[in-house]
């Protein structure tokens, strides 16, 4: 669950992969797909199912009440990975949302709530942690800008209780 004052914005889906402390991004949605948030209170819903004989796949569901799929992703699988909340976001305007990771190693195992409820952003958990391979996705809001001569014009038309997908 995502709360805010969203009030129709607009909104993108990115994935961060951390590879030995380097980081790789890149958008989920097609350039030109938004999806826009109409609540304070939103939820995206996640799943992770088995594909092939060594990956899964990960799928982001929005709205929820209609299981419409607005992103799905294909990863390695690592026994010692799973997926978790990401309580904590940076200073960027990208918010992570989930992450696929191991937890914190500790002497007997790993801890993953201790992870998740670290209060450390996921782009510092190699850092701070020494977690590496791991990935996260981020939400990123869309300010509204006037239109120019070299923008295009969106349209919103909402109505309560309504959802929108947007392709301009």
């Amino acid at each position: 669950m995502i709360k805010g004052n969203f009030n129709g914005k607009r909104a993108k889906i990115g994935k961060v992969i951390c590879d030995k402390g380097s980081f790789i991004e890149r958008e989920m949605l097609a350039d030109y797909v938004h999806f826009i948030l109409v609540d304070s209170i939103e939820t995206l819903d996640f799943m992770a199912i088995p594909y092939g004989k060594d990956s899964i796949r990960i799928s982001c569901f929005y709205p929820s009440n209609y299981n419409r799929v607005i992103f799905n992703d294909t990863v390695r699988i690592d026994n010692m990975k799973i997926l978790l909340e990401t309580f904590t976001s940076g200073d960027g305007p990208d918010i992570p949302i989930i992450a696929y990771s191991m937890g914190i190693p500790i002497k007997d195992g790993t801890w993953y709530c201790g992870l998740r409820d670290s209060g450390v952003e996921p782009r510092k958990w190699h850092e701070k942690y020494g977690i590496d391979g791991y990935i996260f996705y981020t939400i990123r809001l869309e300010e509204d800008t006037p239109p120019d001569n070299k923008m295009p014009i969106y349209i919103k038309i909402a109505k309560q209780d309504a959802h929108a997908i947007h392709q301009q």
